[in-house]
């Protein structure tokens, strides 16, 4: 597993100079489709505070897109409780 990781990781770091160019299909530009790894290598405690922060921003996010999707839906999507009726 470790080995599959490392090997993700050098993908990533030799595609790196080049994301300009690159593309996954129907993706963003500049997204090479490989993640950054939170390093392990400082102990359990610190991986720990760095996923606990990761996810913390992933939260932060998705309520941010979801408050940002519910402002822009039309108003004749929303139903009300006199339309569920």
């Amino acid at each position: 597993m470790q080995a599959l990781q490392n090997a993700l990781q050098a993908i990533r770091l030799a595609l790196a100079p080049h994301a300009s160019s690159l593309k996954w299909e129907g993706g963003q530009d500049g997204w090479l489709g490989f993640p950054k790894v939170i390093p392990d290598l400082f102990g359990t405690t610190f991986t720990q505070r760095l996923e606990t922060m990761v996810d913390r921003e992933v939260e932060r996010f998705a309520r941010t897109q979801e408050a940002a999707h519910r402002r822009t839906r039309p108003a004749s999507g929303r139903r009300t409780a006199k339309t569920r009726r």
